[in-house]
């Protein structure tokens, strides 16, 4: 994994040459210390704000017609397509979108993760 965490940010620098931070979940804090080691890159925890408040920022993006995917973005695509949300009628309690591994959760979180530190500067107009 960490080998293919390097050759990908290989690959992203030789196709958009600056990559200013990667962002990763703080639950694995192993993972990040080893990305860390790995690469010349800045790596850093995500906030990992609770999920309906990323959520809200994405509707946020959309309304303002400030959120826009490629469409080589196929599997992201894919995740955005496919969300399906938990209400707390189910059991869990709480509102929450639905992570039981049918759903690519993984990618939502990672783009969300990647986003919410620059909340303020994309709404900036």
């Amino acid at each position: 994994m960490i080998a293919d965490f390097k050759q990908k940010i290989n690959e992203w620098r030789n196709e958009v040459s600056t990559i200013k931070a990667v962002y990763c979940d703080s639950a694995e804090q192993l993972l990040v210390k080893s990305f860390r080691n790995a690469v010349s890159v800045e790596v850093k925890n995500a906030l990992k704000r609770p999920v309906n408040q990323r959520i809200a920022m994405l509707c946020r993006l959309i309304s303002a017609g400030r959120f826009y995917v490629s469409e080589s973005c196929v599997k992201f695509i894919e995740a955005m397509e496919t969300a399906v949300w938990e209400n707390s009628k189910s059991g869990s309690g709480k509102d929450t979108r639905l992570d039981d591994g049918t759903i690519n959760i993984d990618s939502l979180d990672a783009f969300e993760y990647a986003i919410e530190r620059y909340e303020r500067e994309l709404f900036k107009f």
